[in-house]
């Protein structure tokens, strides 16, 4: 596994800046899945420039490389913590793991730190999973209940 680049880190770290605007974080963290794609050398020269938010073709889509999420700083888990909080902490986690990683030489550095930085970045994936998940699920508990509302307004209730 190749080193990651100060610049990927440095994005991390900024990604979970709670200083930071919404916006400045989110712009952070798209520019931290692009180097960590970058830094392990997968995809093509326009899956790693390209600033696309579709995802592009999920056929073409490497399943090691993070997905496209929506960030809601309104949604809630069930622990009562917002998805920016969630996704930051996982960031910091990363960025952590990467700076103690990449301040060792990686053909020295002792194998729980590349063992360590490989979960974080697998744990990271998961929660990017589990929020789109989410999203998925409230955008169609929201559809209905804008579908609810029109029939109220409208008079068919």
């Amino acid at each position: 596994m190749p080193n990651i680049s100060k610049k990927t880190a440095y994005d991390v770290k900024e990604a979970s800046d709670q200083s930071l605007s919404a916006g400045a974080r989110k712009h952070y963290a798209e520019n931290a899945q692009a180097g960590f794609k970058s830094d392990s050398g997968h995809g093509s020269f326009m899956s790693k420039h390209s600033q696309s938010r579709m995802g592009g073709s999920p056929l073409h889509q490497a399943e090691d490389e993070p997905k496209q999420t929506t960030i809601y700083p309104d949604r809630k888990n069930k622990k009562g913590q917002t998805q920016e909080q969630v996704f930051n902490l996982r960031n910091k986690q990363v960025g952590k793991a990467a700076d103690n990683y990449n301040r060792n030489d990686s053909q020295k550095a002792e194998p729980g730190l590349k063992k360590k930085y490989n979960i974080s970045v697998k744990n990271q994936k998961g929660t990017i999973d589990s929020l789109n998940t989410a999203n998925q699920s409230m955008d169609k508990m929201f559809a209905k209940l804008d579908k609810k509302r029109k029939n109220i307004l409208s008079g068919n209730y």
